[in-house]
């Protein structure tokens, strides 16, 4: 205790001598003018599909959509390709319409969530 004591008198005593610093009659003003130069930078929306790739895929699939329906599965690059599909995986597997009803449900409110946040997200990026 006596020892804490001695300690608490010497750093009062330092602390004493040295005073308080006080700051220049500019501080508020030099301090308000570096948050306005940070304030100016901006951040800019880059959407990581660029409009121009979303263009070419748009026209990718159009382009495969109307070959298939001018050319039938029988051209020669399909000749060889057999694909067996067995779609009846889940033939004994039946859901209620409560089950069907919920799971509508929730696969609508995951697209509201997901366009509400989206524009959340887009009114932030604008404030900055």
């Amino acid at each position: 205790m006596k020892n804490d004591e001695k300690i608490e008198k010497f750093t009062k005593h330092i602390f004493d001598e040295i005073g308080l610093e006080k700051p220049s009659s500019s501080f508020v003003e030099n301090v308000m003018g570096e948050i306005e130069i940070l304030g100016d930078t901006r951040i800019v929306y880059k959407p990581l599909i660029s409009k121009r790739v979303w263009f070419i895929i748009l026209i990718s699939c159009i382009a495969l959509f109307l070959w298939s329906a001018i050319n039938p599965t029988e051209s020669a690059i399909f000749q060889d390709i057999k694909i067996n599909v067995n779609l009846n995986i889940f033939k004994n597997l039946v859901f209620s319409d409560t089950v069907i009803y919920g799971i509508s449900v929730l696969g609508v409110l995951c697209i509201a969530q997901v366009l509400f946040l989206k524009n959340r997200f887009d009114k932030q990026i604008e404030a900055l």
